[in-house]
């Protein structure tokens, strides 16, 4: 076992300006007792050692932030260069998703009489206390992982079984990068500008508004057209999208109403993708995490999330035919889609014991639960069910699934449907809901005695989210009531819903790896590839629906019996 940690020149300064810069220039090394630093020409000797120890000899090579930082760093002069199988990172995060996750803070939580040493990256990078300071690092994080390692016991698998492959995978993601179309960012262009100029004139000549984009001149027009605005935090007119849809529906709230959602389509993706179709190789690579990197600013990863679920901002489309038209393949390839069918739903029925459900999907893998329950709601069957019934059942199949009650459930279907149903209405859709799924509300309430015992929940392969004000030694019947609402309703999602398709998503994805599919994008259920001939329809269905139910069971003793369905496009 090998820790190392590299450095680089990431700022020097020109003119008195911080300009950023990524050039190795030291590395460290260390196997507990024995630690080594190189620069200069012995750097390049170190890292081929390195690679060697990894990838030829088998050592386990371990670093903190490695897979975001050290080792892209490293591969750009040493292509070859390994992934590290050891990520004091991760373990941290698998420790608590909720904390900082930088090696000084990690290490001074977790390892004994441990000072602060990072004052040494002041130092001259040409000195000893530099290099000295670059052996702490290393030291620190192979004591770091041995501690990590040992809390953590069967848990820490997760890492080098579902995390790590994930990583990998993602990487090819962002690497070949979803190829943006130019004629479908010109036809978006042509559109939005046409729409906006349209509305701005009619801002103009019938209310007055040269700039809808100053917000106190749109209030002034707003106060004396009759509407009463509320004040921000600074003392200016509310003129907020909240502001603004609680307002009477007069034209010129309607005008501003679609100016804004115009205008923030426009800059939001048509200029942001126009500038990545004509840069570069015209291609979208965006960054992937699994785990936060907040303890970690130079990595360029996104943030990552607390629920095990991927984040990836750059290359999410509103559901819009115009804007998610510019995710497509050049010439002579095809982008392909295979989409998980309700997921979330399979899981939360397996996890929760729910009986109706998992046999209804063990008895027809295609089986539609939205339709189903609207033929219940609606008393008729399911072939008479119209799209707009599956809708209003489908929102009420995921906001109940998570603990949505009559009011909240009035919002969530007006939300994700435009329609509107009254509280007894959805007093009598909760009712009859429950009724059906009875296995739910039973769960709920285990959830909740998981949470009050140990102050986290737990998923079937060990991932956990913890709450604060609940556990030992706390007394959660003090917190408010909406507090221990909201900490119940995050508990049921992740353990029945967010961690449960975290995982197989990301075994399925790395499986697609490993069978050398040709990987450019990934959203929480949807994966995407770029082929240049046939779809390998049979290999994709393998590794998204067979080969997740194979692993769970070798790698976690799981047996995840729940039929899995995709639809690819």
């Amino acid at each position: 076992m090998l820790a190392f940690d590299v450095e680089n020149d990431y700022y020097s300064v020109d003119k008195g300006r911080k300009k950023r810069q990524t050039n190795l220039i030291q590395c460290a090394a260390t196997n507990g007792t024995d630690t080594v630093v190189a620069r200069d020409e012995a750097l390049s000797d170190m890292l081929h050692e390195l690679s060697i120890h990894g990838q030829i000899v088998g050592a386990t090579l371990v670093a903190h932030n490695g897979w975001y930082a050290d080792v892209p760093w490293i591969r750009r002069t040493h292509p070859y260069f390994p992934y590290n199988q050891g990520e004091t990172m991760a373990l941290g995060y698998l420790m608590d998703e909720n904390q900082s996750l930088s090696l000084k803070n990690l290490c001074m939580k977790y390892l004994p009489d441990i000072k602060d040493w990072k004052d040494g990256i002041n130092s001259d990078p040409n000195s000893d206390e530099f290099a000295s300071y670059n052996a702490e690092d290393a030291v620190r994080t192979m004591q770091l992982y041995r501690y990590l390692l040992e809390q953590l016991g069967e848990r820490a698998l997760l890492v080098p079984r579902i995390i790590m492959p994930g990583m990998l995978a993602l990487g090819a993601c962002s690497t070949r990068g979803i190829y943006i179309s130019p004629d479908a960012i010109r036809v978006a262009d042509e559109f939005y500008t046409t729409k906006i100029s349209t509305v701005l004139n009619r801002l103009q000549s019938e209310h007055g508004i040269d700039s809808p984009t100053r917000r106190q001149v749109v209030g002034n027009v707003l106060l004396a057209d009759g509407h009463i605005l509320g004040l921000t935090e600074k003392g200016r007119l509310s003129t907020s999208k909240g502001t603004l849809a609680r307002l009477k529906k007069t034209p010129l709230v309607s005008d501003l109403q679609e100016f804004n959602a115009l205008n923030k389509a426009y800059t939001a993706y048509v200029v942001r993708y126009k500038k990545i179709s004509e840069s570069g190789d015209g291609r979208s690579h965006a960054p992937y995490s699994i785990i936060r990197t907040d303890g970690d600013k130079k990595s360029g990863a996104n943030k990552g999330t607390v629920t095990g679920r991927t984040s990836n901002s750059d290359q999410q489309l509103p559901r819009d035919k115009i804007l998610r038209a510019f995710f497509s393949a050049p010439t002579g390839y095809r982008l392909v889609g295979a989409d998980y069918n309700a997921l979330q739903f399979r899981t939360a029925a397996w996890v929760a014991g729910e009986q109706g459900l998992i046999e209804h999907f063990q008895r027809d893998p295609g089986f539609d639960p939205h339709t189903f329950f609207a033929s219940i709601l609606y008393g008729k069957p399911e072939r008479d069910v119209t799209p707009d019934e599956r809708q209003i059942a489908k929102s009420a199949n995921f906001g109940l699934l998570f603990m949505a009650q009559p009011g909240t459930l009035v919002d969530y279907v007006f939300k994700t449907t435009g329609r509107v149903v009254s509280f007894g209405e959805a007093t009598r859709i909760y009712n009859l809901w429950h009724a059906t799924y009875p296995d739910f509300a039973r769960h709920y309430k285990k959830v909740w005695e998981e949470l009050v015992e140990y102050g986290y929940v737990e998923s079937f392969t060990g991932r956990r989210r913890h709450f604060p004000g609940f556990g030992p030694g706390q007394l959660p019947g003090k917190l408010p009531r909406w507090q221990r609402q909201a900490a119940l309703r995050e508990a049921v999602n992740f353990q029945m819903g967010q961690a449960p398709e975290s995982d197989i998503t990301q075994i399925a994805l790395a499986k697609c790896h490993q069978e050398g599919l040709p990987l450019n994008g990934f959203v929480h259920d949807s994966i995407t590839f770029e082929f240049s001939e046939s779809i390998p329809i049979d290999l994709i269905h393998y590794c998204m629906c067979v080969y997740p139910h194979i692993y769970l069971q070798e790698a976690f003793g799981v047996n995840f019996d729940m039929p899995l369905r995709i639809e690819i496009k």
